[in-house]
């Protein structure tokens, strides 16, 4: 792993902060956050869950069901929480849960489905060069029947939400101050809503590519 994909790996984990956290309310009572990690409907056992609580992330694994739950570390009724999902056998990226809503009681998360169904990136590829203006970013549809998912361009300063599966460059785009000759990194996700309130985005792997004026 380069250091500015490092980087950009400690970023995501300040967005998470920035989008969640729990307070010291008083309305704590018996609550839990559980859920099934799948791969297109087959349960996946060995699964990594990090579920980021309080300043804190706290990892579990997926049983033999792909069942997950979190019994001990929860939040106050209405704080937030982002959950990510890890596996060896995903190799585009990753998936996370975010900014959820804990409710006293149980949380039913639901089924998360790790494939990619698809989606993936296209261009530009790794250490590849674009134009500031004219220059595109494309990836391949997330196509998961029953599921139409907004795209997210990560690689300016803010987020570009998308319904296509491209984005052209037109010299307004304001990304990370870099040093010269040094590289950009982009990546995209795709997100949903499983149910009323869980967010589910499909990351992308990081890629490096440098900017031509």
């Amino acid at each position: 792993m380069t250091q500015k994909i490092m980087m950009w790996t400690a970023l995501l984990v300040i967005i998470l902060i920035t989008l969640t956290g729990c307070g010291s309310g008083s309305n704590v009572g018996p609550t839990s956050i559980q859920g099934i990690v799948v791969i297109e409907n087959v349960p996946q056992e060995g699964v990594t869950v990090k579920l980021y609580n309080n300043g804190t992330f706290y990892t579990t694994t997926t049983d033999e069901s792909g069942y997950f739950s979190y019994d001990e570390q929860y939040c106050a009724n209405g704080n937030r929480v982002s959950i990510i999902f890890e596996s060896s056998e995903i190799l585009w990226g990753h998936t996370a849960v975010i900014d959820y809503t804990v409710k006293k009681g149980v949380n039913e998360i639901g089924q998360i489905d790790l494939s990619n169904y698809g989606f993936g990136s296209l261009a530009p590829g790794a250490d590849q060069s674009i134009n500031r203006i004219g220059g595109e970013f494309r990836w391949t549809p997330y196509n998961r029947p029953g599921f139409t998912p907004t795209y997210v361009l990560h690689t300016f300063d803010d987020e570009v939400k998308l319904q296509g599966t491209s984005y052209t460059l037109d010299g307004t785009e304001v990304f990370p101050s870099v040093p010269d000759g040094f590289s950009h990194i982009w990546t995209v996700s795709a997100e949903y809503n499983i149910r009323p309130g869980v967010l589910v985005r499909h990351y992308l792997k990081y890629i490096e590519f440098y900017l031509v004026n």
